[in-house]
């Protein structure tokens, strides 16, 4: 049955029938409202983790660009996008994923590191 609600159609004849009678074409059931999940619990080695992690890739993108003044108001995707610009001018960063980006920045620091 058709569930468009005050469609014509042409009946047998040509005569129009109407699909917006409730008793012919009932709604669907409302689905139940999804349960809000709730924040997580702040975990303290979690956080040691982000930190960690978020000072190694400043270093990282500070090895490459020389100067490490204001790379902490910085996101992580605009540090390594920036790491990756001063390298290569010409890249477009926009459709790289920051795994490529980060991966990238491994493989540059890996090699500053071992050829200094």
């Amino acid at each position: 049955m058709n569930t468009t609600p005050n469609r014509l159609d042409n009946g047998p004849n040509g005569a129009a029938i109407r699909f917006d009678d409730p008793d012919l074409d009932p709604a669907p059931p409302a689905r139940a409202a999804a349960p809000v999940k709730p924040a997580p619990a702040c975990d303290d080695a979690a956080i040691r983790q982000t930190a960690r992690a978020r000072v190694e890739l400043e270093r990282r993108a500070g090895r490459i660009l020389g100067n490490r003044d204001g790379l902490e108001s910085l996101t992580d995707r605009q540090l390594l996008e920036r790491a990756m610009r001063h390298l290569h001018p010409g890249m477009d960063t926009s459709k790289r994923s920051d795994t490529y980006l980060r991966g990238r920045l491994d493989v540059i620091t890996a090699n500053l590191e071992t050829n200094p």
